[in-house]
């Protein structure tokens, strides 16, 4: 597991699904987590849930409802009235909707839970790793589905896209 004692993570959709499962594999790490989740009950669940399990109290939630614009700017305001920094973001409805003027040096990790539907947009999300002649890395979960989208984004950028498998949790985590 990836050593990450001091980086502050942030995670859409932390209470259920993947996005928990995540949250918790950050955690165990430890990672100072930040969830963001609609539903304030959910997330009270998943933040005793994720706590215990991983035994870190590092875990917080940022209760936004990220479909509406306005839910994804009072989330990163939120996020950076509680944190300097943020090093692992998976969450790209924060980059998805067009905010432009947030920046986030420092952005090592992101993480697309799925392919958006333009290649211009997975860069454009992906470009945000990186900044100010620092690497960044950019994983994206794909599909068989994913297939052609995959193809497409390898011409766009002329260059093969490593498969890392099923095991890419292992890999990040």
């Amino acid at each position: 597991m990836m050593e990450m004692n001091g980086k502050v993570c942030l995670v859409s959709g932390a209470s259920s699904g993947i996005g928990k499962v995540t949250a918790t594999a950050l955690a165990k790490s430890g990672a100072t987590v930040v969830g963001i989740a609609r539903d304030s009950d959910r997330a009270r669940a998943a933040l005793d849930e994720i706590r215990r399990d991983s035994g870190n109290a590092s875990v917080e939630f940022i209760f936004a409802d990220l479909s509406l614009q306005s839910g994804v700017r009072q989330a990163a305001a939120e996020f950076r009235a509680r944190h300097d920094r943020l090093h692992v973001l998976v969450a790209p409805l924060i980059l998805g909707h067009g905010i432009t003027g947030i920046d986030l040096p420092g952005l090592e990790l992101v993480i697309h839970a799925e392919l958006p539907n333009d290649r211009e947009t997975l860069l454009h999300r992906s470009g945000r790793t990186g900044r100010a002649g620092r690497l960044g890395t950019a994983y994206t979960l794909i599909t068989s589905h994913d297939d052609k989208s995959l193809a497409g984004i390898e011409t766009l950028i002329k260059k093969s896209i490593p498969w890392l498998g099923p095991t890419l949790a292992e890999a990040v985590f």
